[in-house]
């Protein structure tokens, strides 16, 4: 019983820690004192992800056939998403700057009227 409650906090634990190197970065804005905790945290995200997908001949395509692929499938992986999404943000997203349509504020002639006058009771 000990040692599955150990195991769920675990989890619970590594979730928590994901999920604030992911959305942390909405905290700092909130409170930018957060940053010294946050980029640590980003810091060390970002090395346990690389060191999660770099190659290790000894583990991917360790007898033959040797494959290019398997060995740097997950790089591969990594650099094809994030360029792709860096690609949509500068030729596509970038250039869609404003307000949409449907939350822009539609002016009435009543309310346009009321805002040169005082109310009154």
């Amino acid at each position: 019983m000990l040692w599955r409650f150990l195991a769920d906090l675990i989890l619970v634990v590594h979730a928590a820690f994901v999920a604030f190197v992911i959305l942390g970065g909405l905290a700092v804005l909130r409170w930018p004192a957060m940053a010294w905790v946050h980029l640590p945290a980003v810091v060390w995200g970002a090395a346990m992800t690389v060191n999660l997908i770099w190659p290790r001949s000894a583990v991917y395509n360790a007898t033959a056939p040797y494959h290019w692929y398997l060995r740097w499938g997950a790089v591969l992986f990594v650099g094809i998403v994030a360029g792709g999404g860096f690609a949509y943000y500068w030729f596509v997203q970038r250039h869609r700057t404003g307000v949409l349509a449907e939350h822009q504020l539609q002016p009435s002639s009543t309310a346009a009227a009321s805002l040169g006058t005082p109310a009154t009771d």
